[in-house]
């Protein structure tokens, strides 16, 4: 299912706060007993009665997440649990920086060159600031625009679907939503040396007749995350990072 011209929301904080909740006082209440137990480590412990303890908050740079804590987005059912968060290996983001970078100081090395050659002319100074003022509002605008795509492009799977949401040139974005019993085939393709030494790969997840199929680019731990939509395709949901 396609819902184009406007985009998911996409929250850093849960829609619910987990201490709040009244189950979570009996959980409150079970941390007294773990503590009297012996023999148990204690982590063991909390995983079984505290899983909220072993969820972990998305950053700026996260670009691979399991069962993530303070991720919802606006389409979400109040049952429903993000078990796998994607997004592209923030390892591809290093062309666009280092071109960014080599953008912001070119105009220093053609100050330089320019100054130290005889030329029949001048520039005005004011048309110069001008230029250089013009130059470097494009220049900020490809870096921000470069970091927004990446930041904005994630892959969500939750316990009932899996939903891809795409966001370029800050006016276009769609998302894509399918349920997991129609997913009929799941792989991932990791080649090269880049790829194989930073752990980063090709998902791809075909469905059911017509449906749209689902291609998670350059994202990490390829194998893990097939894994874990292959988990819970089975109803599996004991799936930790």
């Amino acid at each position: 299912m396609w819902n184009r011209g406007s985009m998911t929301d996409i929250f850093v904080a849960p829609k619910k706060d987990p201490i709040a909740a009244p189950e979570n006082k009996i959980l409150r209440n079970k941390k007294i007993l773990v503590e009297e137990k012996r023999g148990t480590p204690l982590a063991e412990q909390n995983k079984n009665n505290e899983p909220y303890s072993f969820k972990k908050r998305m950053g700026f740079l996260t670009s691979f997440g399991v069962r993530p804590y303070g991720v919802s987005f606006g389409e979400q059912a109040e049952d429903e649990e993000i078990f796998l968060f994607l997004r592209r290996h923030v390892v591809t983001n290093v062309p666009w920086i280092i071109a960014g970078f080599f953008l912001l100081i070119l105009p220093i090395f053609l100050f330089l060159i320019f100054d130290s050659s005889p030329f029949p002319f001048t520039v005005p100074i004011n048309f110069l600031i001008v230029f250089l003022l013009f130059y470097y509002l494009i220049v900020i605008t490809f870096l921000f625009i470069s970091y927004i795509t990446w930041f904005f492009n994630i892959s969500l799977v939750t316990d009932k679907r899996v939903v891809d949401l795409n966001y370029s040139d800050v006016i276009y974005h769609n998302m894509a939503v399918t349920k997991l019993n129609l997913i009929e085939d799941i792989n991932y393709v990791q080649a090269g040396f880049m790829r194989s030494f930073f752990d980063y790969g090709d998902v791809f997840i075909q469905t059911a007749g017509e449906k749209l199929n689902f291609h998670f680019l350059a994202v990490p731990k390829p194998a893990r995350a097939t894994e874990i939509i292959q988990n819970l395709m089975g109803g599996d949901k004991d799936v930790w990072g």
